[in-house]
């Protein structure tokens, strides 16, 4: 067992990495495409709601909370059952549970009890380690896709499927788990936390840099980009098709999120007078072929030799500017460097035309994340 650069330990186990990190088991193949055919098949398994069942199967829960913590975790569990997925209020008890879990190793949360957090997420990695293992002693030909805290990917003989579905439903009596499965066609994989696969059901899962409609609290930008890759990835669709004959401006915003002390400043030219407007906490945009600059600068304690006092001086792609204050720098760092850019805060509407959005950025930035998966692929 090894030590990684972030102090997580792994193994090689049948050839895969497995790592165990604080938050559970990873692990993934190389980028690339792999699809089902007529003697291989990519099945999915899933531990449902994984680290609340084991919290409630096994009665795990913070000390100064009792066993109370779990009689309340139990009725949210069948309360949330009540609801079919997809639907606000299963998803609401969903983020509820996971969210209470998470917030007990939070040292100023009121739940924090960092024993029983590590009791929960140990016993998931070691039983799910124990599937893996029992599935590799009988299917000599599987292999790992991934492995992602709460399930794994795999491909194996159609032939095996019968055996694969026993040694699960043999764990499942023994972990007292209950598994989820799917069937993919077809995954485009980066890494375990990005990628695309496609369902024999014809349901598509996109995941991480992939995801298109994401869920509202996170990061919405560039959707026309996402939507370019999956129409490549999946429907061959040309990239530069999809991003060119998109009428909607708002797939092209991007946001820009100032916290931690820093401030945003966007510098612009009015007739022919340079002027600077400082910037809300968060801040949409588009990359446009004219336009101003967006900058974020905040003080900071960083500490310069003597000979690199100087009024202005660049450390490791980073300005630092004098500040009156001689034990103190400005941190000053360009955003979408080199790329002029049109706020929308406020939208106007103008013909698509008449935004000049720079379309070479978004094709390029969609041409990325596709080669980020052909790029040394193992297309099986």
């Amino acid at each position: 067992m090894s030590k990684s650069k972030k102090d997580e330990l792994s193994i090689v186990y049948n050839g895969t990495k497995i790592i165990y990190g604080l938050g559970g088991l990873h692990a993934c193949i190389r980028p690339g495409i792999y699809e089902s055919t007529s003697d291989k098949i990519i099945k999915d398994v899933d531990v449902a709601a994984y680290y609340p069942s084991i919290a409630d199967k096994y009665e795990l829960f913070p000390q100064h909370l009792t066993k109370a913590y779990v009689d309340v975790l139990r009725d949210n569990m069948a309360e949330r059952n009540k609801y079919p997925k997809g639907t606000s209020i299963n998803l609401g008890l969903k983020l509820a549970n996971n969210g209470t879990y998470g917030a007990s190793k939070d040292k100023y949360s009121p739940i924090y009890d960092s024993s029983y957090t590590f009791s929960v997420t140990v016993n998931g990695q070691l039983m799910l380690l124990k599937l893996i293992e029992n599935l590799y002693k009988l299917l000599k030909d599987m292999i790992i896709i991934q492995v992602n805290t709460d399930g794994i990917t795999c491909i194996i003989n159609r032939t095996d499927e019968l055996i694969f579905n026993s040694i699960c439903k043999e764990w499942e009596d023994w972990s007292k788990m209950i598994l989820e499965f799917a069937v993919y066609n077809k995954m485009w994989v980066r890494d375990v936390n990005n990628y695309i696969a496609l369902s024999d059901k014809g349901k598509i899962k996109y995941k991480g840099a992939y995801e298109i409609d994401k869920e509202i609290h996170k990061n919405q930008s560039m959707k026309i980009v996402h939507a370019a890759v999956a129409n490549k990835l999946i429907h061959n669709i040309p990239i530069q098709e999809t991003i060119r004959n998109c009428t909607d401006i708002l797939q092209f915003c991007k946001r820009l999120k100032i916290a931690g002390g820093w401030t945003g400043e966007y510098y612009y030219i009015d007739g022919f007078e340079k002027k600077i407007k400082y910037l809300s906490k968060n801040t949409r945009y588009f990359i446009s072929e004219n336009g101003g600059t967006l900058y974020k600068r905040k003080i900071t304690d960083v500490k310069l030799a003597e000979e690199d006092k100087k009024n202005m001086l660049y450390i490791q792609g980073v300005l630092f500017e004098e500040d009156e204050d001689s034990n103190k720098k400005q941190q000053f760092i360009g955003v979408d460097t080199g790329n002029t850019t049109t706020l929308f805060n406020q939208r106007f509407n103008v013909p698509m035309k008449d935004y000049r959005i720079k379309y070479s950025y978004y094709i390029g930035e969609a041409n990325k994340l596709v080669n980020n998966i052909y790029d040394g692929q193992l297309i099986m």
